[in-house]
């Protein structure tokens, strides 16, 4: 079944994979394994430069993540797209999850599971990152952030891992990579209560955060009850959807001179009429 189908309009769909050449885009260790034909795999719309897509995962993959947005969307499970169309076996394995938040350990394919003391060796590793990440960030002070509409689809949220539509609400915070300054992007309904602490933290009240100014009303609201509460209000998270902003294609520039005035459009030279010459006639026997 092609990307664009559906009965249902949502961000979601579940369907059995019509070929084996999609690639998983859950996580490690299964990122970039096939999802073979004919198994059951889940997609999440994802916008990039304007077209619209599925990123297909192995069901097995679904994070419990998404599975909490899915269900901040929805109040049921059957009215995911592509429900209806399951087994009823497979319809049992996705309301198991609804219900649990998470896939059954047996659901879960060989491919994402890690080998045998794979995984303590890297919860060591982890262990001392984290520890010394937390002391940098204690130690770098207040912190900055942005809001704004995403210009694009091209950036990732950094708690779901999930691409953040165009025009979809989000918020960065600034981070540091080598002395290069940028922000971490996440869709404002993934947003923990840490970040909105520390927000707090960095501005005596959210109209001072950049791009305050440039939201709507309805996104100013999400953004002063969470400030309130301390954290996102589980009716606000989510990854949302587009934002109408009403931002239109502008104008192309016009050219002026050193005296700050609009130069006049140069008049074309009318082209030049070529004269043809007749051909020649051949002189014929009687004129000779």
């Amino acid at each position: 079944m092609s990307d664009n189908e559906g009965t249902k309009k949502s961000g979601y769909r579940l369907e059995y994979a019509s070929s084996g050449r999609s690639k998983c885009n859950g996580p490690k260790p299964c990122k970039g394994t096939p999802i073979g034909k004919g198994e059951l795999r889940f997609g999440s719309i994802v916008d990039f430069r304007g077209n619209t897509s599925f990123s297909w995962r192995h069901w097995g993959c679904v994070t419990p993540k998404i599975i909490t947005n899915m269900k901040n969307a929805f109040n049921e499970a059957d009215e995911l797209d592509g429900f209806d169309d399951l087994k009823e076996e497979d319809q049992e394995r996705v309301k198991k999850a609804w219900e649990e938040g998470h896939v059954a350990p047996e659901d879960v394919p060989e491919t994402a599971r890690k080998a045998e003391g794979e995984e303590d060796e890297d919860e060591e590793d982890e262990k001392p990152k984290k520890k010394g990440g937390k002391k940098k960030e204690e130690d770098s002070g207040p912190a900055v952030f942005k809001f704004e509409y995403a210009s694009s689809g091209r950036s990732k949220c950094k708690d779901c891992g999930e691409s953040i539509g165009k025009d979809f609400f989000r918020v960065g915070q600034e981070v540091d990579f080598r002395g290069n300054k940028s922000f971490a992007w996440r869709h404002w309904g993934c947003s923990d209560a840490k970040l909105v602490e520390k927000m707090k933290a960095s501005y005596d009240e959210p109209s001072k955060v950049d791009g305050w100014n440039d939201l709507k009303e309805s996104e100013r609201e999400k953004i002063q009850r969470a400030w309130d509460e301390g954290q996102i209000p589980d009716d606000d998270k989510g990854i949302g959807e587009a934002v109408d902003t009403g931002k239109k294609k502008a104008a192309p520039r016009k050219k002026k001179d050193e005296d700050g005035e609009e130069k006049p459009k140069k008049a074309r030279a009318p082209r030049k009429k070529v004269r043809m010459r007749p051909p020649c006639r051949s002189l014929g026997r009687s004129s000779v």
